[in-house]
């Protein structure tokens, strides 16, 4: 029996103590994480171009819903400069800013092939292309529902007007 433990005790004393392995290295990356991390910048940038996308379509349903609102009130001349300025506003959406910020209101509608018309109006030039500089402006409840239903088709008509503009350089 002390055979025995001392071959035990001998034994004991050959062993070493147990140690942990080394921590597991962050880098270089398991191919599932490379997916994942390419998974993720796609996705993010698909959302930055969908929702970017997405801005233009609403400002011109906002438009509208504005002009529908205007075109319940009556005429004032501060109904009149409001609703330029939404036209005026959407074209720097869709035109080149050196086009929508430089031309009159009358030449930016002579663009938009629905709206191309109002120049044989002298009336309707009167109107849209003085309200600015006049300090008093007559018009009647017809001449106010045309203005309105004429900005109307050319805000609606401004995205497709913008499709002969992309790639073109203008000064």
């Amino acid at each position: 029996m002390s055979n025995t433990s001392a071959n035990s005790q001998e034994l004991l004393k050959q062993l070493k103590d147990i140690h942990s392995p080394d921590p597991v290295s962050w880098w270089p990356l398991a191919p599932g994480w490379w997916i994942v991390i390419i998974l993720l910048i796609i996705s993010i940038g698909l959302l930055v171009y969908f929702l970017s996308r997405k801005k233009p379509e609403t400002a011109i349903n906002y438009a509208i819903a504005e002009l529908n609102q205007l075109k319940q009130t009556a005429f004032s001349q501060s109904a009149l400069h409001q609703a330029l300025r939404l036209f005026r506003r959407c074209s720097l959406i869709y035109l080149p800013k050196s086009i929508a910020a430089s031309e009159s209101i009358p030449q930016l509608l002579k663009r938009i092939p629905r709206c191309a018309a109002v120049g044989n109006k002298p009336e309707m030039v009167r109107l849209l292309g003085d309200a600015r500089y006049a300090p008093s402006l007559d018009c009647s409840p017809q001449q106010w529902q045309e203005v309105i239903e004429l900005l109307e088709i050319a805000i609606t008509e401004l995205p497709l007007l913008n499709h002969s503009y992309r790639g073109k350089q203008h000064v």
